[in-house]
């Protein structure tokens, strides 16, 4: 079942500003967790919040921005959910991919969100410079910025 339309649209327009806080620094890592996510909007709870991510992904896709659903992960392994990997911005072909690949592709879509929203905090308060961008990948945090990619798994995790 799916949210109906006006709500759907109520929680797009409260999740976006929470995941630019992220990504622009305002939390450890650059991520948040789908549980953090809903209980700072206030709902629409576990079961509607990928369909939440996925209109915000559909809208900012449209805007030629980066994906923000990358910001969000899971507690317990710091990747994102099976959702992810199912947006429709994303190619199909990423749906089957390996595991391997379909992490290096999340890194790579987070970078790109961090670097996109770094550039626009810069060029609207006129400093320079970079804070990083961390995310939490299977163990411990993975620098990106500055990184060549595909970025190696910890060992005994491919």
């Amino acid at each position: 079942m799916a949210l109906r339309p006006e709500t759907l649209k109520k929680y797009v327009e409260q999740a976006r500003p929470i995941l630019i806080e992220v990504v622009k620094g305002k939390r450890a890592n650059k991520v948040i967790t789908y549980k953090q996510l809903d209980e700072e909007m206030g709902g629409p709870g576990r079961g509607y919040i990928g369909e939440v991510l996925e209109e915000v992904c559909q809208r900012e896709h449209e805007q030629g921005r980066p994906l923000l659903s990358s910001l969000v992960v899971h507690k317990t392994d710091g990747l994102p959910g099976n959702g992810f990997w199912e947006l429709q911005v994303l190619p199909p072909s990423l749906r089957n991919a390996s595991r391997e690949e379909k992490i290096d592709r999340w890194k790579k879509e987070h970078k790109h969100a961090c670097e996109y929203w770094e550039i626009q905090t810069h060029s609207s308060n006129g400093k320079g410079g970079h804070r990083g961008c961390l995310i939490r990948g299977l163990k411990g945090a993975l620098p990106l910025l500055k990184t060549s990619f595909p970025l190696p798994l910890p060992r005994g995790e491919g």
